[in-house]
């Protein structure tokens, strides 16, 4: 616009904001003084490039606030390090935030460009070793898993006790090849579930799940071993219907389960697991509909109950398993 008609004023604003987005504010005001030299001084936006030339140089003229420009967490862990009564610390601070910031920032590109962050198919996030840091860290966490989508297989997290969480439907949403999840958090389950709304046909490749809640299992069909602890009886109705892939299912199981212990390669569900040793645990009748389903499959069975407990029927049991 400013080579087909260099008199008028729209194509010069309009290179000046593309400028400005970029931060190259000195490419502004070489702009409008070469807008003031074409532009007729008797036209009707002439005082008003001279009004934006000066607030130009006026943007110019001020400091750039480096820490501000950092990535959220970099800039956390920087005012966290520097006592608040140490004037001196942080004006040291910010004479080298320059430094600093180019030094980080070229090696993170380093390894950006490298492709190493596409190489990695484990990853294990533990929460404990990050008391200090605010929850906004949480996106840019996220933001680093695009970079390993496409290899990470298995991830492993430790929100306990702690504010910070990821929610599981962004997990899955990101990481288009993850396998196995283990996810240790005393966060509300709505919150570490996530928002799956809109991405109901999707179904995802996740097959070994551990953790407290099973929401996400009608997302994730393909799930084989599913361990759960302190559940509700009302957990079994859905894996009854929103599992058909589940070989290997423990209860509170007081030893370990792994994903190969089925010794043969087959459909349906091999094993059950199932501990009774605490009032949360699942009552033992509600697991019968589910053995009546793998009669053919089920291999393993391990009961486990109080003797003062009435609720698991015997005869029942015969009758539907045999």
């Amino acid at each position: 616009m400013v080579l087909i008609a260099p008199t008028t004023v729209a194509g010069y604003k309009r290179l000046d904001d593309t400028y400005a987005m970029s931060g190259r504010q000195q490419k502004v005001i070489d702009t409008y003084d070469v807008a003031l030299k074409n532009v007729p001084k008797d036209g009707p936006l002439y005082f008003q490039l001279v009004t934006d030339r000066k607030s130009a140089i006026q943007q110019n003229s001020k400091y750039v606030d480096f820490v501000a420009t950092f990535p959220t967490e970099i800039a956390y862990y920087i005012l966290d390090m520097v006592s608040e009564n140490s004037h001196q610390h942080i004006a040291t601070c910010m004479n080298v935030a320059t430094k600093w910031k180019k030094t980080i920032l070229n090696k993170y590109l380093y390894h950006l460009k490298s492709g190493s962050f596409k190489r990695i198919k484990t990853f294990y996030f533990q929460g404990s070793k990050f008391e200090n840091v605010d929850a906004s860290i949480q996106l840019s966490t996220v933001n680093v898993f695009w970079q390993i989508k496409n290899t990470v297989t298995d991830m492993e997290f430790d929100f306990k006790e702690k504010s910070i969480s990821i929610s599981i439907s962004d997990l899955l949403f990101v990481c288009n090849k993850l396998a196995n999840l283990k996810y240790g958090t005393e966060s509300r389950l709505s919150t570490i579930i996530g928002n799956f709304s809109g991405l109901e046909a999707v179904r995802y490749p996740l097959k070994n799940l551990c953790l407290d809640c099973l929401e996400i299992t009608r997302n994730c069909q393909q799930i084989e071993y599913l361990w759960i602890q302190n559940s509700s009886d009302d957990v079994l109705e859905a894996i009854n219907y929103h599992c058909p892939n589940i070989q290997i299912l423990g209860f509170d199981p007081d030893y370990e389960v792994t994903a190969d212990d089925p010794q043969d390669k087959q459909n349906g569900l091999q094993e059950i697991c199932m501990v009774d040793n605490e009032p949360s645990s699942v009552c033992p009748n509600y697991v019968f509909p589910l053995i009546t389903k793998a009669q053919k499959s089920l291999q393993v069975l391990h009961i486990n109950y109080r003797r003062d407990d009435n609720s698991f029927n015997i005869r029942e049991f015969k009758r539907c398993y045999r």
